[in-house]
Order: structure tokens, then C-alpha cells, then sequence
């Protein structure tokens, strides 16, 4: 019988259980990355649908109407609720909520009102 003269290096168990390890992070890192660039680009529609929320809270307030109903302006879709909040008859819960033309929610504001 002859002896092998040479060794043959191959990788144990633990080697590649930890290049597995090292590859699922790595993945995990670049799909948050990901998530958060589509985020951001969304960001600007944001920024002006808050605005948007904030001024038509502001008038109806103001104008003490506090109908449910439905606006349209330019790329955003604001559904407006006013609803009685819990057994208070001078509390109202107004709900602003908007979403964009696909119908994706862009944000939400909800809002106590102390009524007249």
C-alpha cells in the first residue's frame, strides 16, 4: 500500500455554516438599503400630503365643518372622517388619510377636536 504523498484541504462544516451566515447578513443589509431608497424617493409626496393634512385640518377647524368627504388635489387623495370620539358628545375624532394615485396610503393624521 502507498502512502499519498499529499493532503487534500477541503472546508469543515463550521467553515460553511459560517460563509452561509456571512451571505444571509450581507443580503439582509442590501435589501434594507434597498427599502430605504424606494423610502426616500417617495419623500417629496409625503412632505406635501402632510402639508396638505395639516392645512385641511386647519380649515376645518376654523370653519367648524366636520363632514366626511373626499378631496382631490393634484396627485394625492385625502379621505376626510369625523366621527364621535367614545361616549364624549363634545369630542370629535377627525381622521385625515391620503393616498396617492394607485391608491397606495401615503400617511395618516387623526386629531381630537373639542366641538361647539
Amino acid at each position: 500500500m502507498g502512502l499519498l504523498k499529499f493532503k487534500l484541504k477541503g472546508s469543515t462544516l463550521v467553515e460553511s455554516l459560517v460563509a452561509m451566515v456571512i451571505l444571509v447578513i450581507t443580503t439582509g443589509i442590501t435589501a434594507m438599503i434597498y427599502v430605504n431608497i424606494l423610502e426616500s424617493q417617495r419623500g417629496p409626496l409625503k412632505l406635501q400630503a402632510n402639508n396638505l393634512l395639516e392645512n385641511i385640518a386647519g380649515e376645518s377647524k376654523a370653519s367648524n365643518n366636520f363632514i366626511d368627504e373626499e378631496i382631490k388635489s393634484g396627485d394625492i387623495r385625502i379621505i376626510k372622517t369625523a366621527k364621535k370620539y367614545s361616549d364624549k358628545k363634545s369630542l370629535l375624532l377627525l381622521e385625515l388619510i391620503a393616498f396617492d394615485l394607485n391608491g397606495k396610503l401615503i400617511t395618516k393624521r387623526k386629531e381630537l377636536i373639542l366641538a361647539q
